[in-house]
Formats: C-alpha cells, structure tokens, sequence
C-alpha cells in the first residue's frame, strides 16, 4: 500500500475513532480543527453556523439565504460581502497550511496541490456532505449520539 494511501487511511481512523460519540455540532468543530481552520478567526464561527444551515437545506443558496442570515438581516450586501470575506480568509489560511493527506480525506480533489482552494461553496458543501454521511454512517453502527 503506497503511503499516501497509508496516511489518509490513518486520518479517517482518527476521525472514526474520535467521532464516534459526537453531536453534530462537536463533529464539525472537530473536522474544522483537522482541517487547519484557525478559531481565532471571525470565519470559523461563520463556517460552523454556515455548515449547520446547509446541512440542514442543502438546496439554500449561499448568497442569498445563508450569508443573509449570518448577518442577521443588518448591513445587507457589505455585511454579506464582509462575511463572505471572512470565512474566505478563514479557508485560505487553512488552505495555506493544509496537510495533504488530511485535506484529501475531505476533498479528495486536493491530493498534490493538483486542485485548488476549493470556495466558500464548496467547502461549506463538503462538510456538510461529510457530516451527513458521517451521521449515516453512525445510525448504521448504532453510535451513542447526544
């Protein structure tokens, strides 16, 4: 088995191991955190909220609906706009760091630097996807969720 094989095989142990017994909400930090997505960053706390909203309506439309309400309804287009910003330096500086093995357990695209950042969609869209299959995959084996 090739090592880059071995690595990401290694991080979805950990990940297994480690969100077994999760919430939701646990689980999304937990893979942020892997991620590199730094918490002292405004985009952090907007990306967890962000994944929750499409998770919840994956067909509600970044723009419109989830920056939107992020915002909470003040400042209209530039809070939406300076939101967007947020969570977008959020992603690149973890983009910037990023371990390849770790980002291909997620975005299997990314293996050796052949993609590029993925956008504030698609990052969004792969971690709520993540979780949703992570979710499946805990009803199958019966997890204790809280």
């Amino acid at each position: 088995m090739s090592s880059v094989i071995e690595g990401t095989l290694k991080h979805a142990l950990f990940l297994a191991r480690h969100l077994n017994h999760c919430d939701y909400s646990t689980v999304v930090i937990l893979v942020l955190y892997e991620l590199g997505v730094a918490p002292s960053l405004d985009g952090f706390s907007y990306l967890k909220k962000a994944i929750a909203m499409r998770y919840e309506d994956p067909t509600r439309h970044l723009e419109n609906d989830i920056y939107s309400e992020l915002a909470g309804g003040r400042g209209g287009v530039e809070e939406n706009k300076r939101i967007a910003q947020s969570i977008r330096r959020s992603i690149s500086e973890a983009w910037g760091n990023r371990n390849e093995e770790v980002w291909s357990v997620f975005f299997p695209g990314t293996r050796n630097g052949l993609s590029v950042r993925p956008s504030n969609g698609d990052f969004i869209a792969g971690i709520a996807w993540f979780v949703e299959l992570w979710q499946g995959c805990c009803k199958e084996v019966s997890c204790a969720k809280r």
